[in-house]
């Protein structure tokens, strides 16, 4: 039992002494930094001026006295201008202190000054939390931390470094721009000597030290992301997706190299799939098709030395997919216009009336060439009428002389001896007949009778 109380005691003054190691800063003369919503009692004396700075949600602080009728006298300056409701106050409240209270307060008695004090808003750091890596085997170690907030003022920071037995202070720096503090510790190749460090914090606002981080120069390295993550779909394959990245910069390749891991998910579920490879792409061939994805890496020394590096930011990629030629119809509806003098009226598009008006044009086009054509047509039949007549003549002649009445007697046979011509001697009948009628004029030589039509059939010896 008395060996833990010893234990107890010993670490009580070992956290004591650390945090006599990381004290508050003091502002600078004259000036007063108080925490947002503080409740400020200024009092003005003969000699001198008293501050009282209640925190919030805390017991009042009482002032020491003064002689009343002395600060009834009084008034106060903000910034050389006087503070309404201030005259013959006593003493000056300001409940609740913001932003809108800043500035230099001066003591005015009979319009002589008596005190002044400068009063500043600050915001005391949070207890940190330390990290140290390194980001390749080759480089330094690096510690820092970032405030979730602002710290006003700037702070100092600074590391409580214990290393092989041996203490020291090392003096960090601080980003306003990132509220970040970081540090760099000397390290030389795969050094296995134990550093333990803490963080301290300070400023006029307040003082803050982070607890004790213990680690080893090798197995403090934390690569950084890989950097240049590509990803799209692999042409004529709807379940891949090809991926490809680089190297951090920060990585120093020579004897050490990254093993890196992949992990991807459809966008629309919560489950990772993971692979680990050495090479700098992968092809993933078991997507599903015409799906978007969602992809992350992170990268360790091959050995599995160290940590994992942070995930890179997500990129993501749709599985390919093949074109669609689609042939459409354009089609314009007509537009309803409800108000205005054609209220209740089919109001066509200017596409609709341009296809009305060449439904139109053709209609008279076609009119007009069928008209033309049947110009054309008759004044051609007119001026062939003779010969379209003589045409009909023959051809109904034709069908006449085809067609032999039944009562017309068959010609004797011909015979070989008789004349191809004999004359014919005309009978008291036919001789009567042609006393009767009117004498025919014969051309000579134009009609030809041809009675022995066998003459034409016999052979020519």
């Amino acid at each position: 039992m008395l060996l833990g109380v010893g234990a107890l005691f010993l670490l009580v003054l070992v956290e004591g002494y650390r945090d006599n190691m990381c004290p508050r800063r003091d502002p600078a003369r004259g000036v007063l930094v108080l925490s947002p919503g503080s409740e400020v009692l200024l009092h003005c004396h003969g000699v001198g001026s008293t501050v009282v700075a209640k925190p919030p949600l805390q017991d009042d602080v009482t002032a020491e006295g003064g002689a009343v009728a002395l600060e009834r006298q009084s008034y106060w300056t903000r910034n050389g201008v006087l503070v309404q409701g201030s005259t013959g106050m006593s003493p000056l409240t300001l409940p609740h202190f913001g932003l809108m209270d800043v500035g230099n307060y001066s003591c005015y008695r009979q319009g002589a000054l008596m005190s002044s004090v400068n009063i500043t808003l600050g915001t005391p750091p949070v207890r940190p939390t330390l990290s140290c890596y390194r980001r390749s085997p080759g480089s330094n170690i690096r510690c820092d931390w970032t405030s979730p907030q602002p710290v006003v003022p700037i702070p100092k920071c600074y590391i409580l470094l214990e290393k092989s037995r041996r203490a020291s202070v090392v003096k960090c720096s601080y980003s306003v721009l990132y509220s970040r503090c970081w540090c760099v510790l000397e390290a030389v190749g795969m050094d296995r000597s134990v550093y333990a460090a803490r963080l301290c914090v300070t400023n006029a606002a307040g003082n803050a030290t982070s607890p004790e981080v213990r680690f080893t120069a090798e197995n403090a390295i934390k690569p950084d992301p890989p950097a240049s993550v590509r990803v799209s779909g692999v042409e004529g394959g709807e379940r891949m997706l090809g991926v490809a990245w680089s190297y951090p910069a920060s990585w120093r390749r020579g004897f050490y190299l990254l093993r890196f891991q992949l992990k991807y998910r459809p966008t629309q579920r919560e489950k990772y799939q993971t692979v680990e490879t050495e090479a700098q792409s992968w092809t993933i061939t078991d997507a599903l098709p015409h799906t978007d994805y969602e992809l992350q890496l992170r990268a360790r020394e091959e050995f599995s030395i160290g940590h994992w590096s942070d995930w890179s930011p997500p990129v993501y990629a749709r599985t390919w997919t093949a074109a669609v030629l689609e042939l459409t119809t354009p089609s314009q509806d007509p537009v309803w216009i409800e108000e205005g003098s054609g209220s209740g009226e089919d109001i066509m598009t200017d596409a609709a009336v341009s296809e009305d008006s060449f439904d139109m044009f053709g209609s008279v086009f076609g009119v007009c060439v069928l008209a033309g054509m049947v110009i054309l047509l008759s004044v051609y039949v007119f001026r062939h009428r003779m010969r379209f007549a003589s045409t009909l003549g023959k051809l109904g002649s034709a069908s006449a002389s085809a067609a032999p009445p039944a009562s017309r007697p068959q010609p004797p046979a011909l015979e070989e001896d008789k004349p191809l011509m004999s004359p014919v001697s005309p009978t008291p009948s036919q001789f009567t007949l042609q006393h009767q009628l009117p004498p025919v004029q014969e051309d000579s030589g134009q009609n030809v009778h041809f009675h022995n039509m066998g003459y034409f059939l016999v052979p020519k010896e």
